[in-house]
């Protein structure tokens, strides 16, 4: 029996195991599963035009899928392509069902184990074209905070403009909250904050980037490595100011954060100083000539 023979009676096999309800089978089918764990799986669907789903099912209740479609329907039209479309959300016999749009590429994580790891400049491309998605997703009323930014949920398109998805972590900035409700976070790239002793806001958002970044230069999540990699300092202590353990030592918006990264953040305070030092130079000969 060859490859193609054992990946059919595998997929009849899912498919055997896991009866998709009518809802979904009418009109999509089922091309793979994705991944299957207790307490649901995600698939990977097609209708009859060709285009490709998404479909999240939760067994136990543990995800929001519910919150996650009503803020994927919230997006304004401009983030199409650069974050997934709600397609249908219902529930079936105590599941959870949700489908969401693909969004076509690799991510960042399938990318760096198949090619290493991202040299300064793809690190600093990236981060920026991030931050410019980050100060849309941050800049609705109320603000939307991802919290689960890694490289998993990072989707590079196939033109290399990187896509975020997995909302289902994601929550709504609520002004004179202490502390979020639920602690939720991908370990590695949570920040402090996601531990329960403040509320998250854009900040948090900004130290998993800043973290992920990191991962792509190093390979490691690990603080230490940036001391040891290849890349300039500026771009160091931009990502060390990022990751800093309180929020307050952090940049305070995505825009800040892509300024410093892109090296305008210093020649916008260079113009600014300037002229100061100019006029401040000219104001002490006056004086001192008077």
């Amino acid at each position: 029996m060859n490859k193609k023979d054992d990946f059919i009676r595998q997929f009849q096999s899912d498919l055997e195991e896991a009866p998709l309800p009518q809802r979904i089978v009418s009109r999509l089918r089922p091309e793979n599963c994705l991944s299957r764990k207790e307490d649901g799986e995600v698939w990977l669907l097609r209708d009859a035009e060709e285009n490709r789903f998404i479909l999240k099912i939760d067994h136990v209740g543990r995800r929001d899928l519910a919150g996650e479609f009503e803020l994927l329907r919230r997006f304004p039209p401009e983030l199409k392509g650069k974050v997934p479309e709600a397609a249908d959300y219902f529930e079936e016999e105590g599941v959870r069902y949700l489908i969401r749009t693909w969004l076509p590429g690799c991510s960042l994580s399938q990318i760096q184990e198949k090619e290493g790891v991202f040299s300064p400049e793809q690190c600093v491309r990236v981060g920026k074209a991030l931050c410019l998605l980050l100060e849309q997703i941050h800049g609705m009323e109320p603000p939307v905070i991802h919290r689960d930014i890694k490289p998993e949920n990072i989707i590079l398109s196939p033109v290399g403009e990187p896509c975020l998805i997995d909302f289902d972590i994601a929550r709504e900035y609520k002004s004179g909250q202490e502390a979020d409700t639920v602690f939720m976070g991908t370990r590695c790239t949570a920040a402090p904050e996601q531990y329960g002793y403040a509320q998250t806001d854009e900040r948090t958002d900004l130290y998993a980037l800043g973290v992920t970044l990191r991962y792509m230069l190093t390979g490691s999540y690990e603080p230490a490595a940036l001391e040891r990699a290849d890349c300039p300092e500026r771009l160091k202590r931009c990502l060390q100011k990022a990751t800093a353990f309180s929020p307050d030592g952090r940049y305070h918006s995505a825009k800040e954060f892509r300024l410093a990264l892109t090296g305008e953040e210093g020649r916008r305070r260079m113009r600014w100083f300037l002229p100061a030092a100019v006029s401040a130079a000219a104001v002490i000969s006056s004086v001192f000539l008077w």
